[in-house]
């Protein structure tokens, strides 16, 4: 899928349809997401990258908001729906950064971006093992 996603980017920069800037910020998460899980599993928890943890963003809100929904038909719905969630978050993000590129340096923006999904990331993790650590 990422080899797939890959071209296309190659061929939208190339067709003149994006600038690579805006293609890294419709790329940008799930490429946080791996560069985060690599780092993680390597330096933090001295294991090897390719085996799975349950310490993506999205594993982790789940599992938090899990414990928190009474509605069965929510719950049962919860992870589609933060899947939803967090692309509508970061769509938002994303046509934030095309409209404002005149107003605000795009690298800048950009770097905004990856410090947002930063805090945001390390205080969900916080949240995560602390609840982890309680049980």
């Amino acid at each position: 899928i990422g080899s797939i996603i890959g071209s296309i980017c190659i061929y939208i920069t190339n067709a003149g349809i994006l600038t690579s800037m805006h293609v890294a910020c419709i790329i940008f998460y799930p490429t946080m997401e791996v560069i985060v899980s690599f780092f993680r599993r390597v330096f933090i928890n001295k294991k090897s990258p390719f085996l799975p943890d349950e310490l993506h963003l999205h594993i982790m809100l789940f599992k938090l908001l899990q414990k928190k929904i009474k509605n069965n038909y929510l719950l049962n719905n919860l992870n589609s729906l933060l899947s939803l969630i967090l692309i509508f978050v970061f769509l938002i993000i994303n046509s934030l950064m095309i409209v404002l590129k005149n107003e605000l340096n795009f690298e800048l923006l950009f770097f905004i971006l990856c410090l947002f999904y930063m805090i945001v990331y390390l205080k969900i993790y916080r949240s995560y093992t602390a609840n982890i650590s309680k049980q």
